[in-house]
Order: C-alpha cells, then structure tokens, then sequence
C-alpha cells in the first residue's frame, strides 16, 4: 500500500496572548482514505497528533496547550491516548445518551469481491432501523450496502434520530456495558479538564 503525503501547510494559532506556529498534514493512503495531522512545540513539548476531520485542529491544540500548562507533556499524552480511544469507540459502535450500543453485522454475503454488508439494530419499541440508503438492495450501484463505513455512519445517524425524534434508545441486547464503562471514564476525564460543553 502506496502512502501519499501532502506537503504540510505551515499555519499558527494564538493560545495565551502567543503566536505557536504549526503545520498540518494529511497523508493518503488510498484515493478516500486518509489521515490528518497536525504538529507544533510548546514549551519544549513536541506535539504530533492525529485527528479527525470533522474536528478542528485549532480547537484541539488549544485544548492541548491547556493541558500541558495544567499537568505538563504528561497532560498531552493522556489526552492524545483518550481522544483516540473515544473516536474509535464513536467510529466502532453507536453512542446514544451515553450509552454504547453494537449492532447487527452480517458480511457474509459475497457478489463476486464485493462484501453486501447487513448492518442494522432493534430499538426498543421493536422499530429496526438499517443503514441502507436505496430501497433496492439487489443493485450495487444504487446503494451503499457494499460501504460499511457509510452504512454504519446512516445507521448512527438515524438511531440518534429516532432517540431525539421519540426518545426511544436501542434494545438492550445490543447494550455493551464494559464499553459503557469506559466510554462513560473518558467522558468524565473530559469533563473534569473542561473539554466538553
């Protein structure tokens, strides 16, 4: 596998009346598949830290430079391994009221090399809601049941709609409560350093 790399674009943000340059990064691995990166010096501290797109790096090292004023590089490490662990969590699973539910995979279904992926979840009042976008599942270039990732990404879009909309959550046999639990410690890490709203 061929990784592309974007020449960083040099950038800064002020944190506490200083101006900290930076660059950001992104890496491709495949034409859709990449990562972003950025990366700075804070008080002697080198920063490098992946992050996902729908979050902004501005923000994320503001957050940083806070921490390593609070605890030190210590600071930066701890929120670099929890920011990681709660994307993955988000990316894995589905997250409602603070709750992490697994739903239904089946990718046993083959069309040539194509994976057809059956990916969806019970609510509680018996509503099954899916991810597939067309009604018609027998064509493969008319929905997405070939993507997991955008499957999986409608379904929890739509679970959490349905939450908002009726305020009813996923049956509890998808409920994974060990991952509750440790979703639920990165929540309140990131509340007690006033990382979240």
């Amino acid at each position: 596998m061929k990784v592309t790399t974007h020449q960083g674009d040099d950038v800064y943000f002020v944190y506490d009346e200083q101006k900290i340059f930076a660059v950001l990064q992104r890496s491709f691995l495949e034409k859709d598949n990449y990562s972003d990166k950025f990366e700075f010096d804070y008080m002697d501290i080198q920063v490098i830290m992946f992050y996902d797109e729908e979050d902004s790096w501005y923000t994320l090292a503001q957050i940083i430079c806070r921490l390593i004023d609070k605890y030190g590089k210590i600071g930066f490490e701890e929120f670099n391994k929890i920011y990681h662990e709660k994307k993955s969590i988000e990316k894995k699973y589905i997250v409602v009221d603070n709750k992490v539910y697994k739903p239904y995979i089946n990718n046993s279904i083959r069309s040539g090399e194509m994976i057809n992926y059956i990916i969806n979840i019970q609510m509680s009042d018996d509503t099954r809601l899916d991810g597939i976008i067309s009604g018609d599942i027998r064509s493969p270039y008319y929905n997405n049941v070939h993507n997991k990732d955008l499957l999986m990404e409608t379904l929890r879009s739509r679970v959490k709609n349905y939450y908002q909309n009726k305020n009813v959550l996923p049956s509890n046999e998808y409920y994974q409560e060990d991952i509750t639990d440790k979703y639920q410690k990165i929540i309140d890490w990131y509340k007690e350093n006033k990382i979240l709203k």
